[in-house]
């Protein structure tokens, strides 16, 4: 008899969407409407499961025949990303881990000068502007109404503002010394016309400072990948040199983190000139980067294969993590050699996932690891960044270590 709390996998429909989640676009760099196509997923779902709202949408990347760019078409709406990101929240901007490293370079280029007044575009809920010094003014700018009220309360101040604003309409009235967008610029349909708006806010002797993820080191054994469909436009050297320099900014500075995949730009106003020569290598990279993911995708496999055989599976994580394994991985489409179908379950940490389904599959909290049958169940961890953790919590609950399977031999932090 099958254990109530798993369900077997079954594909669902989902209800139509009231509004077009996606618009086809030109080439966000060139402009060109010539491209080709590089991937596609179909029937992409976005976290849980809505009966009455149809959170899917098909995912398709292609590149540019002109300039070589890559780049999401179609791409999102607003109603696009009000509905499929709504669990994941609006907010752009870099994650608040690397503030420390942030200052020491902002300093090394003598920009943070006492007096100086910060533009923090993608400010999130201002972890990157709470590090910046006392004496250093700084406003932080975001579309995500909510994240900005929290920076308020718990930083704002005279020399701490936060505004929720649309980046492509921002307006400003005093002068800016340095504006920064820290991975911000991949996730925005127009990144030219966001760059050309800074561009008429600034003096001068503003600087720009924008760190994106960048094809020539987007390799990882994550499943998720570079072409992820979080970013609407994935930049090289190339087309970000592009980028700024049509829209009014002349690139000075440039530095690869070590650690992960971030390219940091330093740029100042200029002219827009839009004469650069795209640079064909692009095409050679893209191909190097997709034949590594795929090689990812095929040890994956192949560890899915030789280690699933229980009758009933746990999958700890509940996220976009899990939707990548769905469309990519042969999981639910193994048989048990004992049942007919095998029973599913999923455990995940966020209350407001709790009691919901992905895809018909339960999401139950991870306080329930201790009530399985570990003889007959097995869980799979899935996710990239969180594995090690989730696997440790899974061993300190009692879960046998050979009935945890992990995907990854090791993590790349980025």
């Amino acid at each position: 008899m099958m254990d109530t709390r798993f369900k077997p996998f079954q594909p669902t429909p989902s209800p139509a969407p009231e509004s077009d989640y996606r618009a086809e676009r030109p080439c966000p760099i060139c402009g060109s409407w010539e491209s080709r196509s590089v991937l596609h997923m179909s029937d992409f779902q976005f976290f849980s499961d809505a009966p009455n709202l149809c959170k899917r949408a098909d995912i398709h990347h292609v590149q540019c025949r002109r300039c070589f760019a890559l780049f999401m078409n179609p791409c999102y709406t607003e109603a696009g990303f009000r509905v499929l990101f709504a669990e994941a929240g609006m907010t752009y901007g870099s994650s608040g881990m690397r503030q420390s490293e942030q200052m020491g370079w902002l300093e090394e280029r003598g920009l943070l000068e006492q007096g100086f007044t910060y533009l923090d575009v993608g400010c999130a809920a201002g972890s990157f502007i709470a590090a910046l010094p006392a004496e250093v003014n700084a406003v932080g700018v975001d579309i995500d109404a909510d994240a900005v009220a929290r920076a308020q309360e718990r930083l704002g101040g005279e020399t701490r503002r936060f505004v929720a604003a649309d980046f492509e309409k921002l307006t400003w009235d005093e002068p800016v010394d340095v504006i920064t967008m820290f991975h911000v610029l991949e996730h925005l349909p127009k990144p030219i016309t966001v760059l050309e708006r800074l561009r008429a806010l600034a003096s001068a002797e503003t600087r720009l400072v924008v760190e994106v993820p960048l094809l020539e080191k987007g390799k990882t054994n994550d499943i998720n990948g570079f072409l992820t469909p979080s970013h609407l436009t994935h930049f090289s050297r190339t087309s970000l040199t592009m980028c700024l320099h049509r829209s009014g900014w002349r690139l000075v500075d440039a530095t690869d983190q070590p650690d992960y995949n971030g390219y940091r730009v330093l740029a100042e106003p200029a002219e827009p000139n839009a004469t650069d020569r795209p640079c064909q290598d692009d095409i050679a990279t893209l191909y190097d980067y997709l034949a590594d993911w795929n090689a990812n995708l095929h040890r994956c496999a192949q560890r899915l294969v030789r280690q699933l055989d229980a009758e009933y599976l746990v999958i700890r994580g509940g996220g976009m993590h899990t939707e990548f394994i769905y469309q990519l991985l042969p999981l639910f489409h193994m048989e048990h050699s004992g049942t007919k179908a095998r029973g599913y379950a999923i455990l995940d940490g966020d209350p407001k996932k709790q009691g919901r389904h992905w895809r018909g599959i339960p999401i139950l909290p991870p306080t329930c690891i201790g009530d399985f049958d570990w003889g007959s169940t097995q869980m799979l961890i899935s996710s990239y960044g969180h594995q090690e953790a989730m696997i440790e919590e899974a061993l300190a609950a009692g879960v046998p270590r050979e009935r945890i399977i992990a995907l990854y031999d090791f993590i790349r932090r980025y």
